[in-house]
């Protein structure tokens, strides 16, 4: 399977945090780094202690969570050690994973 890389301009999550998206012909990856560092890191305002700019962080979350929803990304927690991958749902308004 022959991944490219997405437009990485278009993916800078905070002006310290870049997501990492890759795109197949059906799929789409994308490893989310220190935005959502594990499952648990899926509600917007839950956000790592060492962020630069929490509130761009939270607007950023909000953007990259619904796009990896509507497009059933597979998505990769660097820090979960219990889910380390999984699709991005969202149910009456807020964000769950779907273990893969």
């Amino acid at each position: 399977m022959f991944l490219r890389a997405m437009n990485c301009a278009a993916f800078r999550c905070t002006r310290s945090a870049t997501g990492t998206p890759a795109a197949s012909a059906a799929r789409t990856f994308c490893f989310l780094t220190d935005l959502v560092p594990s499952a648990a890191h899926l509600t917007p305002t839950w956000i790592t202690a060492f962020d630069l700019d929490p509130l761009q962080s939270v607007d950023s979350k909000l953007r990259w969570l619904a796009d990896a929803a509507r497009g059933e990304w597979v998505c990769a927690f660097g820090h979960d050690t219990a889910m380390p991958f999984a699709r991005i749902v969202e149910r009456e308004g807020r964000f769950e994973a779907e273990g893969i």
